[in-house]
């Protein structure tokens, strides 16, 4: 499952790769899929251009504007689950809000996957816990990214375990 468009002067798609449960030894089923940003000619995480979004606001919200009609198109199938790997630094900005208010309508489709990435304005503006707790509140289930690297820790888990439905630890 692919999905492209161009996003001036980017070249963007989205790679969506499917997450796996084992249903016994011999079954498994797709439970979900992460959704991943590429660049179209390379194939591979376009980290140069995200740091862009990351680092400032009207980017964020262009790559947003961008985002939201593309996994929608995947989201009209009512069967189908995604994980959305947010940064923390983009939860500074009202327009991932917007986006994740936008897509309401879809919060049951939908896992916001908080990345590792430490961002202490993020802890000194509006801290972790409060922004689980206003996407929970969304409706959304939330995920953290990569425990025990970056800013996450088992202490942080044991400070939002309310508002986690899971995390990952790296391998």
């Amino acid at each position: 499952m692919n999905s492209t468009l161009n996003i001036a002067p980017d070249n963007l798609t989205l790679a969506f790769q499917p997450i796996v449960r084992i249903v016994n030894e011999d079954t498994f089923e797709i439970s979900d899929y992460e959704v991943l940003l590429r660049s179209k000619d390379k194939k591979s995480f376009p980290a140069a251009i995200f740091e862009k979004i990351v680092n400032n606001e009207s980017c964020n919200q262009m790559f947003w504007e961008w985002f939201t009609p593309e996994i929608k198109k995947v989201l009209t199938d009512k069967k189908v689950r995604v994980d959305i790997n947010i940064d923390p630094h983009q939860f500074l900005y009202q327009s991932t809000w917007d986006f994740l208010n936008k897509m309401v309508e879809y919060n049951q489709q939908i896992t916001i996957e908080i990345t590792e990435r430490v961002s202490q304005e993020l802890n000194l503006k509006r801290g972790l816990i409060d922004t689980v707790k206003h996407i929970k509140d969304l409706g959304y289930r939330v995920a953290l990214d990569d425990i025990s690297s970056g800013q996450y820790s088992f202490k942080v888990v044991q400070e939002n375990i309310k508002g986690i439905d899971r995390v990952s630890y790296p391998c």
